[in-house]
């Protein structure tokens, strides 16, 4: 089988010819080239591979170094373009398989893919060369329109748990931390940003850079990187046009850029189309408008992933592209005048929050055409059965099976739909109101009542079980939301029963009411549980419009439906119809959630303190009439007269200096409406009869209850029964940290927020020239000093005229106040970044460590990204503490159940077994 291969050149080229050898080579070899002529365009690498040909790779010992995951790999070819401007060597990272294998072992819960490689990449690169790694926390992304543009909470703490693994393992390694908002482009806005923080990078490298210097690289790096997106919208206009040639269907990919790296994340994805004879573009290559119905979306990928997705889905997707070229060539494919068709395939990972609350809105859009999910732990590559999954997609692309994709009937679903839902008004003749819960909400349910709304009870001590309110709502939201979620969508359809039962029996409660209105929480993210109300419009809309419109009881709902938000926000400009009840109202309500703070502490406090079962079976009756003897008063004490509400408008309006005096006797705080008496009373009966009775009090053990918000609260007296099974009663102090505190946080937060505004506006206005321009800077910095003083005085009325006279009567110690905690969180959490639960819950449990507490518990529902963080920055929190034998526990809950066996585990390691078990 020798073969010889003869070449010669002349003016017409090279040409070549085979002599002798094995015929079927020779036939393979001719095969070969007739393939070539025919060969599947690999646009999906080649886009990739053109980005990362562009990105700086310095080989120096000394290089600053940018690592291509979450948020900041899009922005990395920015970020490297203006410290190139400086002579910086920079080298930027893609994450490698290597670093996904080198991750996982670390992780004792389940996070995103993401995550994983992050941490693998940074515990390699640490372990390298290098000057300085640069780790921004992206907090918002450029956006236009009125979207918010967040990035999502594992975005903002991956970075940080990333960064913790690999200094704990290589502590010489330089790691810089910095924050920052991209939703403003102007270089003057992200250089103020920026300066202060790269003074120690400029530093290290020995450059001077005045401001005026980084101004300038910044707008020529602004400008390189969009040099660099229209070279890439050129060459997908390329291998759009070559489809199109060829007659090869298109598959646009819908995933964050990061997402798509090639063979890490997604499943191959690229490669497995390729192979079926597909084109297959990832989505982040086409600049389009946002679509402004998705403006809810406060993430800014997810926003563009369901902007694009719909318009494809209605094959619209031309209208959107701002690119010329790509422009008419999608406009030919969507008019039908090409042989092709393009579908949507969708790249998520699991457990990825955002995409637990998109999905479900992106299946309605695409459910009439051609699409495709994957979701990938980028550990487990099960390739055989998702090549099964991607033939039966491309049969339906290639047999055309969706009549849709022919032009003749359009998807017709619409989040517009979901419009219906939203309230308009409250209306006391014919609105009912609900409240879901997860735990008693009485005492808010009692203020709304004593305001004349109709407001049903829906909550009851002995019949409420939360494991089966949760696991009813997963048959209608899904298993990717957490807890939560599904607990509160299950109390909502029955509330729907509850309201349909009383109609039928001409209850006079809901008598002339026609709408059901259901409240609930939301806020501006980065946590999901802000967007939870339109997973909940959603499935209302399943319900009504897809013949199911039907309870789990089997009743029908022909009535409307509406739901009552209340927005804990600085960012969106919506409707929130709390704000527009009396102002009353808002105060007792606040007070009421203090109330049953307080009435929790004090349950804890007495039946850790119990002698036996007859002591704790005779509390728990005490304990019953007093929340309802609190209940009574303030659905029937706290509603001013008519006159007392004229009196302190009027003051408030002339006086307003004297209007928070006029509050606070007007409307009864001056005794909290005679709470404070109740309470009083009822700690002389149990709280001080048992401090004087205990003998016990040298062996207690303390513990601390922290986590996510709701279901801490949900499972406190759970847990309270299990520890006095377990390790008997007078053997321990329970404590928790109530929801008001949040609230507390929620103002401190905004307070530390504006502080740093106003450092900015004053670095600013040091380089400030124009007269103008120095007094529109003084005139922020006067707002913002203007902003902190109102907050501060909502946080001392929240704490110190409505909360502390309550905890002081009832023998309780007042929690922390929330500027403490945040100040404790700071080692940890340098930016008091992610935004959320997750620096109250560091703050609080390093403080209760520091003070004597023996394990916190980290009460979560699985798959929350904020309470998973906590979970593992554990070691960095112990770091922080001078109590050397504390122990930190996650019971993390997938349908609201108690895990007793890591509980038990944790008592066992605190007592020793002898004592355990003694």
């Amino acid at each position: 089988c020798v073969r010889t291969k003869l070449y010669s050149e002349d003016i017409h080229g090279k040409i070549s010819l085979t002599l002798g050898g094995c015929t079927a080579v020779n036939e393979l070899e001719a095969q070969r080239k007739r393939v070539e002529k025919n060969k599947i365009p690999e646009a999906y690498n080649a886009i990739w591979k053109f980005i990362d040909e562009k990105l700086p790779k310095s080989e120096d010992k000394k290089r600053l170094v940018i690592p291509r995951s979450f948020a900041i790999s899009e922005k990395a070819f920015f970020f490297g373009k203006m410290f190139e401007q400086f002579n910086i060597p920079v080298h930027i990272d893609n994450v490698q398989e290597r670093d996904i294998m080198e991750g996982q072992p670390l992780f004792p819960i389940d996070t995103c893919a993401p995550n994983i490689g992050a941490t693998g990449q940074f515990l390699r690169l640490a372990s390298e060369q290098h000057g300085i790694i640069l780790v921004p926390q992206i907090d918002f992304l450029p956006v236009e329109g009125k979207s918010v543009g967040r990035t999502c909470t594992t975005n903002q703490g991956g970075v940080l748990i990333a960064l913790h693994f690999a200094k704990t393992k290589y502590p010489e390694a330089r790691f810089k931390l910095f924050d920052i908002s991209l939703n403003k482009t102007e270089p003057q806005n992200i250089a103020d940003q920026l300066y202060d923080e790269f003074h120690s990078i400029f530093e290290y490298y020995e450059v001077n850079v005045p401001k005026d210097r980084l101004i300038n690289a910044i707008v020529y790096a602004a400008k390189e990187y969009e040099k660099l997106k229209k070279e890439l919208e050129e060459i997908t206009a390329d291998f759009i046009e070559e489809a199109i040639n060829k007659k090869l269907n298109i598959s646009i990919i819908c995933a964050r850029e990061y997402v798509l790296n090639p063979g890490i994340y997604d499943s191959h994805i690229g490669k497995l189309l390729k192979d079926k004879g597909v084109v297959a573009i990832p989505a982040y290559v086409f600049e389009t408008y946002p679509d402004r119905q998705f403006d809810f979306i406060y993430w800014k990928n997810p926003h563009d992933l369901m902007t694009k997705a719909n318009a494809i889905s209605n094959k619209r997707f031309h209208q959107i592209i701002k690119h010329p070229r790509l422009k008419e060539l999608v406009k030919t494919i969507e008019n039908g005048n090409t042989e092709i068709l393009m579908s949507v395939v969708t790249v998520s990972t699991f457990r990825c929050g955002p995409d637990s609350i998109t999905l479900p809105v992106l299946a309605e859009i695409t459910k009439n055409i051609p699409s495709l999910l994957i979701q990938s732990d980028a550990i487990i590559a099960e390739l055989a059965h998702l090549e099964n999954r991607v033939n039966t997609h491309l049969n339906q692309l290639n047999k055309n099976l969706h009549n849709e994709l022919s032009g003749k009937k359009k998807t017709n679903f619409s989040i517009g739909f979901l419009d219906k839902f939203s309230l308009d008004g409250l209306y006391k003749e014919t609105d009912v109101i609900y409240f879901p819960t997860m735990n008693d909400n009485r005492a808010v349910v009692s203020v709304f009542r004593a305001s004349g709304l109709s407001v049903i009870d829906n909550y009851n001590d002995d019949s409420y079980n939360l494991e089966e309110k949760i696991k009813t709502g997963r048959k209608y939201v899904g298993d990717s939301v957490c807890a939560p979620l599904a607990a509160v969508f299950s109390d909502m359809l029955h509330a729907i029963d509850d309201y349909i039962r009383r109609k039928e029996t001409d209850d006079p409660l809901v008598k002339g009411k026609e709408r059901v209105v259901l409240f609930m929480h939301s806020g501006d993210g980065p946590c999901r549980q802000g967007q939870y109300k339109d997973i909940c419009k959603l499935n209302f809309y399943r319900m009504l419009e897809n013949s199911l419109n039907q309870t789990p009881d089997g009743r029908n709902i022909h009535f409307p439906i509406k739901f009552l938000v209340n927005i804990a926000t600085e960012l969106h400009n919506k409707n929130d119809y709390i704000q527009e009840v009396e102002k009353w109202i808002t105060i007792q309500g606040f007070q009421a959630i203090i109330v049953m703070g307080v009435l929790h502490s004090i349950y804890l406090k007495a039946g850790s303190n119990c002698r036996n079962y007859e002591e704790f079976e005779k509390l728990k009756l005490d304990h019953s009439k007093l929340k309802q003897t609190v209940y009574d008063i303030l659905e029937h004490n706290i509603k001013p007269s008519k006159f007392v509400r004229f009196i302190v408008d009027k003051i408030e309006r002339k006086l307003p200096k004297l209007g928070g005096l006029a509050q606070y006797f007007g409307y009864g705080l001056f005794n909290n409406n005679g709470i404070r008496r109740i309470l009083k009373e009822y700690n002389y009966k149990w709280l001080r009869i048992q401090k004087n009775k205990s003998d016990l009090k040298n062996r207690k053990i303390k513990i601390h209850v922290e986590g996510e918000v709701y279901l801490r609260v949900a499972q406190i007296e759970e847990i309270l029964k299990f520890l006095i099974d377990t390790i008997g009663f007078g053997s321990f102090n329970l404590s928790y940290t109530p929801i008001w505190c949040y609230f507390e946080y929620i103002f401190e937060s905004r307070i530390t927020f504006a502080n740093r505004d106003i450092n900015m506006y004053q670095n600013k206005l040091k380089y400030a020239d124009e007269k103008s321009e120095k007094n529109r800077l003084m005139n922020l910095i006067k707002e913002k000093k203007c902003h902190i003083r109102e907050t501060t005085k909502t946080i001392n009325n929240l704490r110190n005229v409505l909360a502390k006279p309550l905890y002081k009567v009832s023998g309780m110690q007042i929690p922390y106040k929330m500027k403490k905690i945040i100040a404790e969180a700071k080692p940890v959490l340098p930016t008091f970044k992610p935004c959320g639960e997750l620096v109250p819950y560091v703050g609080e449990t390093i403080s209760q460590l520091n003070e004597g507490t023996d394990l916190v518990v980290n009460v979560a529902p699985e798959g929350c990204m904020v309470s998973s963080l906590g979970a593992i920055l554990t070691p960095k929190i112990l770091q922080s503490v001078k109590n050397n034998k504390a122990l930190i526990q996650y019971l993390f809950s997938t349908d609201g159940e108690l895990n007793e066996d890591l509980l038990r585990l944790s008592l066992l390691k605190i007592f020793g077994p002898e004592k355990y078990y003694s």
